[in-house]
């Protein structure tokens, strides 16, 4: 996975009311953005994370879009879903410890 890391505050994020806890005020939001500091850029392309790949996070999508999907028993892609800013993905590596489709990045 070609993943760029960059930092954008917690505070910023068009997410934060799906993510932070009811009553959080600015100072409990400017110590979380001192711990949480891995966010990934995904190109246009490229896994998010594959079939089969051991579960260690869910991913909170700020922009673009995802396709997520399997391989059928004869070998075509099914489309198993689109997600775009302000969904949640990865949480079909939760039940078994890793993922059972494929994340690709449609935009960068």
């Amino acid at each position: 996975m070609k993943a760029e890391t960059f930092k954008v505050a917690c505070s910023s994020c068009n997410l934060r009311e799906l993510c932070m806890p009811v009553g959080f005020d600015q100072k409990d939001m400017d110590k979380l953005d001192e711990v949480v500091t891995t966010r990934k850029k995904i190109k246009q392309g490229d896994m998010l994370f594959e079939n089969g790949e051991t579960f260690t996070s869910l991913y909170a999508i700020r922009t673009g879009f995802f396709k997520t999907s399997i391989a059928s028993e004869d070998g075509r892609e099914q489309v198993t879903g689109f997600q775009m800013a302000g969904e949640i993905i990865g949480l079909d590596g939760i039940v078994n410890d890793h993922h059972t489709c494929n994340a690709v990045a449609l935009e960068d």
